[in-house]
């Protein structure tokens, strides 16, 4: 009760971040609900498609900011990836590891920016796993397997949004994470719609309010707000978004 009672404070008060107004929170369930998802244009899904199993690797464009270590190796080296303000692990998790060159130590010291770099791996036809990069891909699969190379950015989001259908939860969190980094795409309505989705599994549709919570901008709010006051919304996904708008809320008062 108390937190619903700060968040109802939040939604009325908190004018730091913008959030919705009740003209339009009322309006963004239709136009979040009406963003496609997982849609991939066939050249993309049919040129992966026709792949034999093993890595098969792409690339897209990065959003302003975002920057990788690309170590990801045999050795277990953990690769970490900046969006530009938190940084992330390969599991998508928020690390503290320091991406400014100079500072710490080995792989974790430096930072380069690029294009994001995703390499599938696929058993028996289908799609099993997804690893995230910037800026060149870790050496366990920068030798490995095919090369598609660049593909739009709106290509990959949408070919990685539908293989969160059959992906494990660790191999949903590195598609998604990909998603986040993609740059001049929609992701606030991409990542609602799949939030909504009840035909997609719980882990993406939870880790989906996650990454959405990340992102940059007043319509982010406004749509974790809509989150928030759609009845007809679980309530798992309610309770996600008021951590959401919590957190922000939080982060806000801290900048």
């Amino acid at each position: 009760m108390r937190n619903f009672l700060r968040i109802s404070s939040l939604l009325c008060g908190a004018a730091a971040l913008t959030l919705a107004s009740e003209s339009a929170t009322a309006q963004a369930p239709s136009a979040i609900a009406s963003a496609s998802i997982g849609g991939a244009p066939p050249a993309l899904a049919e040129r992966l498609a026709s792949m034999p199993d093993g890595i098969v690797r792409l690339s897209f464009p990065a959003k302003a900011g975002a920057c990788g270590n690309g170590a990801r190796a045999v050795d277990a080296t953990r690769s970490i990836v900046s969006d530009g303000t938190n940084r992330y692990s390969v599991t998508g998790s928020r690390t503290p590891v320091s991406l400014e060159p100079g500072l710490g130590r080995g792989a974790a010291s430096w930072c380069q920016d690029g294009d994001v770099n995703v390499a599938l791996t696929i058993t028996a036809r289908n799609v099993v796993d997804a690893r995230t990069y910037v800026g060149g891909f870790g050496r366990a699969d920068a030798k490995r397997g095919q090369d598609l190379g660049a593909v739009s950015a709106v290509e990959a989001v949408d070919y990685l949004l539908g293989l969160t259908s059959h992906l494990d939860k660790a191999a949903i969190d590195r598609a998604l994470l990909a998603v986040m980094l993609a740059d001049g795409v929609n992701l606030t309505e991409r990542f609602v719609a799949l939030a909504l989705d009840r035909s997609k599994p719980v882990p993406a549709r939870e880790r989906a309010v996650w990454y959405l919570a990340q992102l940059e901008g007043d319509e982010v709010s406004t749509a974790l707000a809509g989150l928030l006051r759609d009845a007809g919304t679980e309530q798992w996904p309610r309770e996600a978004a008021q951590r959401g708008i919590i957190a922000r809320v939080d982060a806000s008062r801290r900048s």
